[in-house]
């Protein structure tokens, strides 16, 4: 679950995601090119928000504040194919919507959090 809530100290977007509550073993199961197909429609939706702002607020926004919270991040997040699923997501925004991300925040993280991160590091450019 996520969504564009708030603004940071710069004016700019909130983007909160939950990732820790994502049901890992359902999302192991959706083929990739459905979670592609949604991840299309995601980011197409939040662009569509961004250029809304845009125009409500008078100035452009290009950049938003991710604020990932990772409540309820666990073993079962360590499922190979859900890592597989992840690690195409990230390489297709990372490919088709750079440097839409001004920062990331990562919230309520759990002891498990740096054995997944060793993992997961390497999907995301430097």
């Amino acid at each position: 679950p996520m969504g564009l809530l708030g603004f940071d100290r710069d004016g700019d977007p909130v983007l909160w995601e939950r990732i820790g509550v994502a049901p890992c073993g359902a999302l192991a199961r959706i083929p990739a090119a459905f979670l592609l197909r949604h991840e299309v429609y995601t980011m197409a939706r939040i662009q569509q928000s961004l250029d809304e702002l845009m125009v409500r607020l008078g100035r452009p926004i290009v950049y938003f504040t991710a604020v990932e919270d990772l409540t309820g991040l666990g073993l079962q997040h360590l499922n190979p194919r859900s890592l597989k699923n992840y690690q195409a997501l990230v390489r297709f925004c990372e490919d088709n919507y750079p440097e839409m991300v001004k920062r990331a925040l990562v919230i309520k993280a759990p002891g498990i959090f740096a054995r997944i991160w060793k993992l997961v590091k390497h999907f995301f450019d430097k």
